[in-house]
């Protein structure tokens, strides 16, 4: 298998701008498994794609990131596409960017009139295709998509991956099974983890400091101190608006960076 990523100071500025995205519109944690996933199973995050994939900025960091790993590839590549819904918005930016690649998807099932097909697009035999996902967890959805391909009558070349859990053995069960020589995932949640980790752990550290420099400890003092930081007034512990201090009061802070 081929690495795809080509590291420059671009791409790593990129990337860490896009994980700063997931976390502020995608990425969901509570310290019970309150998060039902596709394949059934309770987590305690959870990655809702749909805001980033709808936004902008992401989107054109999304797209340059995956043309740039489109790339490497020695082989040609002629279309790129993945499970509805979440490949067809990743799929059309990156094609808005490229123009040698055209696009398609795979239905979950397909309509009971017209042609009836279930892969939809500009897809012909023979082609050469990327299979393209926003978020794989067990990769279920990855391994129809294939099939479905495969059936088609075009060759899946490679696999690229949004968010990438870490939870299955992709290796084993996709790209050895079916001879899949092209793999990236352009997140894993390792790498969104750690980076919330650290910046909430900054924020404390900063709030800390700042409470132990307070002359006087009243009701104004959170509300403050939010507007000094970050000019919008956002709690940068809560992340709501200055009016949060209706909510909790500075003694409640402090708790949460002693615990």
């Amino acid at each position: 298998m081929r690495a795809l990523e080509n590291v420059n100071e671009e791409f790593v500025q990129l990337k860490k701008r896009l994980i700063e995205l997931v976390i502020e519109k995608s990425y969901k944690y509570d310290e019970n498994p309150i998060f039902k996933l596709s394949c059934g199973r309770m987590s305690n995050y959870y990655v809702d794609c749909k805001p980033l994939m709808y936004n902008n900025e992401a989107m054109k960091i999304i797209s340059k990131l995956i043309n740039q790993y489109l790339l490497s590839i020695d082989d040609k590549v002629d279309c790129i596409g993945g499970p509805e819904t979440g490949a067809i918005p990743l799929s059309i930016c990156t094609a808005m960017n490229n123009k040698n690649i055209n696009t398609f998807y795979v239905r979950k099932q397909s309509k009971d009139h017209g042609t009836k097909k279930m892969v939809e697009g500009d897809i012909k035999e023979g082609d050469n295709v990327i299979i393209i996902e926003d978020v794989i967890t067990t990769g279920e959805s990855t391994i129809n998509s294939i099939n479905r391909i495969n059936e088609f009558g075009a060759t899946v070349i490679g696999l690229i991956v949004l968010i990438n859990r870490e939870e299955a053995d992709i290796q084993n069960t996709i790209l050895n099974k079916y001879n899949i020589p092209y793999m990236k995932s352009i997140l894993r949640i390792s790498e969104i983890k750690n980076y919330d980790s650290n910046k909430k752990m900054n924020n404390y550290t900063k709030l800390e400091k700042f409470v132990k420099d307070r002359v006087r400890y009243d009701d104004s003092w959170c509300s403050d101190f939010c507007n000094f930081n970050n000019g919008a007034g956002d709690c940068l512990l809560f992340g709501t608006p200055k009016n949060h201090i209706k909510n909790h009061r500075y003694q409640e802070c402090i708790d949460i960076f002693k615990k």
